[in-house]
């Protein structure tokens, strides 16, 4: 079997995710508060028209075989559309910066569940084609109205097709015809848990789970590598949308809802508590 010779090096430092109005101290709801216009004066979108959430999103799309920035189209999606939705809904669109920056400013929220996922790929979303394969990253997870706060310096991975083409090599991945996931494993600190693995939420093993060797040498590891990073083909979703964990002998891990669909990559982190 062939593997992939891309070193990846993930920019674990990128990967904490804070809402513009939360204090780290004393985590609470954004303050509201009604204009004379009408407009609600929520978060960092003060001109949201009253019984409308609307958010932000600041940060970088970064290349996972290079972590550098990468200019590319990014879309806000709804979980359920990037989980499920053949085509998902593009709440709205940017273009990341040459650098890899983006700043997607004010959009409606209002009847979007469980939180928000970017979509990223090639300028003009040209699927499994280009340079990039269309790659979704959760960036934020809310239970209600109250937790859709902006959000600044979200990481979203985008996914050469290099790499891809690498990925479908392993057995019983097919980007294309079946889509994949790939995600990471960090502890309370957002840094790389090496030594995890992934499993269901009731304890029970997932059919299968790739974990590549740092330099994606091999994907013969039985536990996360030094990256945290693990990949997922699509026979462990044969039931649908999954709710997966990671354990570690002293840690203890959140959950996590994935699912996967032809001609996407849903990208995911499994965070310790």
């Amino acid at each position: 079997m062939k593997y992939l010779s891309l070193w990846i090096l993930i920019p674990f430092a990128a990967l904490s995710l804070t809402a513009c109005d939360d204090d780290p101290d004393d985590p609470k709801p954004a303050d509201t508060s009604e204009t004379a216009d009408g407009t609600d004066q929520t978060g960092c979108c003060p001109n949201a028209p009253a019984n409308e959430y609307h958010i932000s999103i600041t940060g970088m799309a970064i290349d996972l075989s290079t972590n550098q920035g990468v200019a590319v189209a990014l879309a806000p999606i709804s979980p359920m559309d990037a989980l499920t939705a053949p085509t998902p809904t593009h709440i709205t669109e940017v273009d990341a910066g040459a650098d890899g920056s983006f700043s997607i400013d004010c959009f409606d929220v209002s009847g979007v569940a469980l939180g928000m996922v970017v979509l990223a790929d090639d300028a003009g979303f040209d699927g499994a084609a280009g340079t990039y394969f269309p790659t979704s990253t959760g960036v934020k997870a809310w239970a209600s109205d109250a937790e859709k706060v902006c959000v600044e310096g979200a990481t979203v991975f985008a996914v050469p097709n290099t790499m891809v083409a690498g990925l479908d090599q392993l057995p019983d991945l097919d980007s294309v015809n079946d889509g994949f996931a790939m995600g990471l494993v960090l502890d309370a600190s957002n840094q790389p848990v090496a030594g995890a693995t992934l499993k269901l939420a009731d304890g029970s093993p997932l059919s299968k789970v790739y974990y590549p060797k740092a330099d994606f040498s091999a994907f013969d590891g039985t536990s996360t590598d030094v990256t945290g990073l693990f990949v997922l083909p699509q026979s462990n979703f044969a039931a649908g949308l999954q709710v997966i964990t990671a354990e570690k002998d002293g840690m203890v891990f959140e959950t996590s809802q994935a699912s996967v669909k032809p001609g996407y990559c849903y990208f995911f982190m499994v965070s310790a508590e």
